[in-house]
C-alpha cells in the first residue's frame, strides 16, 4: 500500500505532503484545480516517464518520492494463501478443493520493517502480515534528465515500473496496464479459478519440461553431428593427450607445491638452520628470553607490578621453544634427491605443454575433457543415440499435447463462472446491456510457453444484439473502468495487486448507477487500499479519508500553487455539501451529512 507521498515543483504544485491509509481514499476539488497533477505525482512513482513540460514554472527540477508498504502476504495471496474454490467452480470443472502453494519472491531490493506500523496493517487476516518498506524518488529536471531511486539505490525507469506494477494498478482512462494489455488477462483467470493448484496445470507444466528437455538434448546430438568433422577430432585428440598424462585428482596443484620446494631445498636448509641457531643457538632467543624473564622475576620482589610482566615473558618462551622444536623438525625432514627432483620436472613439463595446447587453466581442462568424453560417446552410438531420442521427444510430444488440453479445458469450463462473477458486477454498475466474455483457446504447440498453451483475452459487447469483439479495442475509457473495477471486485483478495488508483472512474456517471458504483468502490476498498478522484458526492461519502484540492491564484510574487488538505468530519460534510450543489448551503449541508450517516449505517 501507499503510505506517503511527498511532491515538489510539479505543475502547479509547489510543495505537498499526504498520507494514505488503508481503505477508501478519495480526491475531490474543482475542475482545474490541479487533481490531474496530484495523479501525475502518482505516475511517475509508477515509472512513467516524466517530461520537463511537467515542471513547475521558474523552477529547474521537480522531485516526487514516496514510502510504500508491500505485503507479502496479500501480494503472494493468489500463490501463497490457501484457497477453496468457490462451489461453483467445483462444480464447472469437477474438482475438490485444493490448496495454494506458497510462492515466496525475491525482495533483495527492499528492507524488511515490523508491521506493527501505523499504516502497515492494511491487509489484517488470520495469518499475521510482513511488509516489505519501500522508498522511491523521482527527480526530473529542465535539461530533459530524469532520475530513479529505490530504497537509496539508482534504478532505470524499467526497474521501477516492473517493481511497482506487482503491488500498484493505476486505473485511470486508457491508462490500465493489465487490462490493455492481453498477456495479463490469462493471469487473472487463473487467480480466479487457482489453476496453479489444479493437477492440470501440475501435469502441464511438468510434460511442458520433459517436452523441453528431450528437444534439448535432440537438438544437441543433432548439431553434434552436423559438426563432427572438426568438433570430433579436436576432441578425440584432447582426450588422447589428457589420457597419455592420466593425471590424478588435485595432482597438478600438489606437483606445483613440491616442485617449489624440491627446487629450492638448499635455500630452504640454510634459512631454516639459521632461524634454529638464531632461537635455540648459544646467546640466542631463548637464551635471552629465560635471562629478561630471571632478571624480570628478581626485580618483582621489590614491584610486584612487574609479576604480570614476567608471566608475559614466560608464556612467550614457551612459545618460541614451541616454534623452534617445529622449525627443528622441519630442518631434519629436508632432503635433496636429485632423481626425484628430475621426475618432478619432466611431469610439471608434460603438465605445461597440455596447459599450454589447450587452456591455462587446469580445472577448465578437466572440463573439457570430460565434456569432450560426453561428445564422443554420444557420437559412437549416435544412430542408436538419435532413435531413441526421436521417439523420446514424440512421446512427450504426445503427453505435452494431452496435458494442454486438459488444462485448456479445465480454463474454458472455469470461464464462463468468471465471465458471469464479472457480469454481475457490470449489472450493479448500471451496465447491465454490456456483456464480458472471456475467451479460452489452444495455441499452436511452438506458441506453448511453461506457464500455459493457451490463448485468454477478454471479449466485451457493449449492448444487445452487438457481437463480441477484443475489450482493448472497443470499450470505451469509461467502460473500462467500470471493467477493471468489475474485475478487481471479483477478484478480491486472489489478487495480488494491493493498490488500486482510479481516475474519474465515474465520468458521466449519475443518479442510481452514481450510488451502485459507490457501493461496489467501498466493497472493494475491503480487499484493496483504494484511491480514487471523484466528482461524486455519493462516492465520496463512503471515504475513510478525505482530501481536497483547490488552487490560489496566482499574484505578482509567484504563479498560482495547487493545495491539497485533509479534511476534518466537520470540513468534509462542507465539502460533499459544495459537490452536491455548488457551494455550501444549510440544505445541501443537511443532505450531506444524511448521505454521510447513511453510508456509515451502510458499513
Amino acid at each position: 500500500m501507499i503510505d506517503e507521498v511527498h511532491i515538489t515543483d510539479l505543475a502547479l504544485i509547489h510543495n505537498v505532503s499526504l498520507t494514505f491509509d488503508k481503505g477508501l481514499t478519495v480526491i475531490t476539488g474543482e475542475t482545474g484545480s490541479g487533481k490531474s497533477a496530484l495523479l501525475k505525482g502518482l505516475r511517475l512513482l509508477l515509472g512513467e516517464r516524466a517530461t520537463k513540460e511537467s515542471i513547475r514554472e521558474g523552477c529547474t527540477s521537480a522531485c516526487v518520492e514516496g514510502r510504500f508498504f508491500i505485503d507479502d502476504t496479500n501480494e503472494n495471496a493468489a500463490s501463497s494463501a490457501n484457497f477453496d474454490v468457490d462451489a461453483d467452480v467445483h462444480d464447472a470443472n469437477a474438482n475438490t478443493n485444493t490448496n495454494v502453494n506458497a510462492n515466496a519472491r525475491d525482495t533483495s531490493t527492499v528492507t524488511s520493517v515490523n508491521a506493527t506500523s501505523a499504516n502497515a496493517d492494511a491487509c489484517a487476516g488470520d495469518i499475521a502480515p510482513t511488509f516489505q518498506e519501500l522508498l522511491v524518488k523521482r527527480t526530473c529536471s529542465t535539461d530533459g534528465k530524469s532520475r530513479v531511486s529505490i530504497n537509496g539505490s539508482l534504478a532505470s525507469l524499467k526497474e521501477l515500473a516492473a517493481t511497482m506494477a506487482r503491488t500498484v494498478d493505476f486505473c485511470g482512462q486508457f491508462e490500465h496496464q493489465r487490462l490493455m494489455q492481453a498477456k495479463f488477462h490469462e493471469g487473472m483467470l487463473d487467480a480466479f479459478l487457482h489453476t496453479h493448484t489444479s493437477p492440470e496445470y501440475k501435469a502441464y507444466h511438468q510434460a511442458f519440461l520433459d517436452y523441453r528437455d528431450a528437444c534439448q538434448q535432440l537438438k544437441l546430438v543433432a548439431e553434434a553431428g552436423e559438426q563432427q568433422n572438426a568438433r570430433v577430432e579436436q576432441a578425440r585428440y584432447l582426450i588422447r593427450r589428457v589420457e597419455e598424462l592420466n593425471p590424478a585428482e588435485n595432482e597438478y596443484d600438489e606437483l606445483t607445491v613440491q616442485l617449489q620446494k624440491a627446487q629450492h631445498s638448499e635455500e630452504l636448509t640454510r634459512d631454516v638452520f639459521s632461524a634454529q641457531t638464531a632461537l635455540s643457538g648459544e646467546s640466542g632467543a631463548l637464551d635471552q628470553l629465560n635471562t629478561a624473564i630471571s632478571q624480570i622475576q628478581h626485580a618483582a620482589q621489590f614491584d610486584a607490578a612487574l609479576a604480570e610482566k614476567a608471566q608475559s615473558l614466560l608464556e612467550s618462551l614457551y612459545i618460541t621453544e614451541d616454534i623452534s622444536r617445529d622449525i627443528s623438525s622441519y630442518a631434519a625432514s629436508i632432503e635433496f634427491d636429485a632423481q626425484a627432483l628430475d621426475d618432478m620436472q619432466q611431469r610439471m613439463s608434460l603438465f605445461q605443454g597440455l596447459l599450454h595446447d589447450f587452456t591455462p587453466d587446469m580445472a577448465q581442462l578437466m572440463k573439457n575433457y570430460h565434456d569432450a568424453k560426453q561428445l564422443v560417446e554420444s557420437l559412437d552410438n549416435s544412430k542408436e543415440h538419435l532413435s531413441a531420442l526421436q521417439a523420446r521427444v514424440q512421446q512427450a510430444r504426445e503427453q505435452l499435447e494431452c496435458a494442454a488440453c486438459a488444462l485448456t479445458e479445465f480454463r474454458k469450463k472455469g470461464a464462463p463462472l468468471f465471465s458471469e462473477r464479472v457480469n454481475e458486477v457490470l449489472a450493479a454498475l448500471e451496465m447491465q446491456h454490456a456483456q464480458f466474455s472471456c475467451s479460452v483457446d489452444m495455441v499452436p504447440l511452438e506458441q506453448f510457453t511453461e506457464q500455459s498453451p493457451c490463448a485468454v483475452e477478454f471479449m466485451y459487447c457493449p449492448g444487445e444484439g452487438m457481437q463480441y469483439r477484443q475489450l482493448v479495442r472497443i470499450a470505451s475509457g469509461g467502460e473500462m473502468s467500470r471493467v477493471m473495477l468489475a474485475l478487481k471486485v471479483v477478484l478480491g483478495k486472489s489478487d495480488a495487486v494491493q493498490t488500486l488508483i482510479f481516475d474519474e472512474v465515474d465520468a458521466g456517471v449519475g443518479g442510481t448507477t452514481a450510488q451502485a458504483l459507490a457501493r461496489v468502490l467501498f466493497e472493494l476498498s475491503q480487499t484493496h487500499q483504494v484511491i480514487l478522484v471523484t466528482h461524486l458526492a455519493q462516492v465520496a461519502v463512503y471515504a475513510d479519508t478525505h482530501y481536497v484540492v483547490s488552487k490560489t491564484d496566482g499574484t505578482g510574487v509567484g504563479p498560482a500553487e495547487t493545495q491539497v488538505e485533509r479534511l476534518s468530519e466537520e470540513h468534509r460534510a462542507l465539502e460533499i455539501a459544495r459537490m452536491l450543489s455548488g457551494k455550501a448551503t444549510d440544505t445541501s449541508l443537511l443532505h450531506a451529512r444524511e448521505l454521510i450517516a447513511a453510508a456509515r449505517a451502510a458499513d
